[in-house]
């Protein structure tokens, strides 16, 4: 993905880009891609629209790096759970990995990330190269339940439904969860573990 960009190694030039991004992640949070606009992107960042274009030649690829910054964050979380020497054990880190990211942007301690359901509102080449790589991120969650090479048909789909299930569900998670404190973030994954182990029933 090429983003057009001068001086990227610039300490003062990275943090101005960053700063773009994540006004660009929290408007496509709020009005989708299509209702994302460098006007609204340079009134957050305190910037002209000129100013924009000189990180980020057209839309789009100020969209994209969004969407990179959140599948790479994604990704982070699921390498680390992967390590986790049981499907269980992994389901629990990832699981309390993403409950305490959320904690952290709720008391201002971390960014939000760009949710990847306008993915889809992204032209090609961009959206296919981010559909893959999101796949690839997607195959990582499935081998929480079991080595891919050695699945039989049958297990290989079952291993599909489950890494489906939890991946939709944490997708989900900052829509729901601002309705707990954080202080209660805790019991909140338990029980949400506790489903997925043990079933609604």
């Amino acid at each position: 993905m090429s983003v057009q960009e001068s001086n990227p190694s610039s300490p003062r030039f990275l943090k101005k880009r960053e700063m773009i991004v994540d006004a660009a992640a929290d408007l496509i949070n709020l009005n989708g891609v299509k209702g994302l606009t460098f006007v609204d992107v340079a009134q957050a960042v305190d910037l002209n629209t000129t100013s924009i274009t000189y990180y980020f030649k057209r839309k789009e690829l100020l969209a994209a790096a969004a969407f990179v910054r959140s599948i790479e964050h994604i990704e982070n979380m699921v390498t680390i759970a992967g390590t986790e020497a049981t499907p269980r054990a992994r389901v629990r880190k990832y699981l309390a990995l993403n409950f305490d990211y959320r904690a952290r942007v709720r008391r201002k301690e971390d960014r939000p990330v760009t949710v990847l359901s306008d993915l889809r509102a992204l032209e090609d080449p961009l959206r296919a190269e981010l559909f893959v790589r999101y796949q690839d991120v997607f195959r990582k969650v499935r081998d929480f339940f079991g080595d891919s090479a050695s699945e039989t048909e049958t297990s290989k789909k079952l291993n599909i439904a489950r890494a489906q299930v939890l991946t939709e569900n944490l997708y989900w998670l900052p829509v729901w969860l601002n309705q707990y404190s954080v202080g209660d973030f805790d019991r909140v994954q338990d029980r949400l573990f506790d489903v997925f182990e043990n079933g609604i029933a």
